[in-house]
């Protein structure tokens, strides 16, 4: 497992075990840190954001949860009566996923995953960001189409960056374009009880690209739910009268 990984995995399970002042900092390329409660990942239904809070009424069937993390999102459903199975890289969150009362977890990359298809794939709390750059989002589309059936779905949330008013993210985000690189592009390093992880990419989408992106797979994208943040729902589906691939 990366250090990256590992510093998260830690820090929650730190948390988990009563250190409630536990904080992450997010190292950004050009020297921002940015300070994130960790009970920001143990949040109940209340604490969603309001693009994702109405997520379980659109799901249906089988639900797979990646990037399940403490289980926020798989508690909401299994209440709500869904049989979910919830995945993620990170032992240590797995481990608390269990504890919490999650019944099916598996720890595994998502790349590595293998295991049947789904009427519901849910990729909350923004982590169609594990994808890190655009130029791994086909590819990772592709792989997440295969594992929805046929009248299945996809919900997934993220933000568009262009809503920001902080000068600083304002000038990041005109850095990567003068770079060439879209511009929700965003490099971290997590710090946790003064170690530095490793640096990963984080990407944050605009609905309007990712429209662009699921077409080009075979895929629908229709926005459920947005609010003036510019943090949004959606949810993709298969195409049914075009043969992709």
């Amino acid at each position: 497992m990366s250090k990256k990984m590992k510093n998260y995995g830690m820090l929650l399970m730190d948390y988990f075990n009563g250190h409630i002042d536990a904080k992450q900092i997010l190292k950004r390329d050009d020297g921002k840190l940015i300070n994130i409660p960790i009970k920001i990942y143990f949040r109940d239904y209340d604490e969603l954001m309001p693009s994702e809070r109405n997520f379980f009424h659109y799901c249906k069937g089988e639900v797979l949860c990646i990037g399940g993390g403490t289980g926020v999102h798989s508690l909401i459903l299994q209440e709500k009566g869904f049989d979910v199975l919830a995945i993620d890289i990170s032992e240590e969150a797995c481990e608390i996923m269990k504890r919490r009362g999650v019944k099916k977890v598996k720890c595994i990359d998502f790349y590595e995953f293998d295991e049947g298809q789904y009427e519901t794939i849910v990729l909350l709390g923004r982590n169609i960001g594990m994808v890190g750059t655009l130029d791994n989002l086909e590819s990772f589309l592709k792989h997440l189409k295969c594992f929805i059936k046929e009248d299945g779905q996809i919900l997934l949330n993220s933000v568009d960056l262009k809503t920001a008013c902080d000068q600083d993210d304002l000038k990041y985000m005109k850095m990567n374009e003068e770079a060439g690189r879209y511009y929700g592009e965003v490099k971290y390093r997590t710090i946790y009880d003064d170690r530095e992880g490793d640096t990963f990419n984080w990407l944050y989408l605009d609905n309007v690209i990712l429209k662009e992106y699921a077409s080009s797979v075979g895929m629908d994208c229709e926005i459920l739910e947005q609010d003036d943040a510019g943090n949004y729902l959606v949810r993709l589906t298969k195409h049914t009268h075009l043969d992709f691939v």
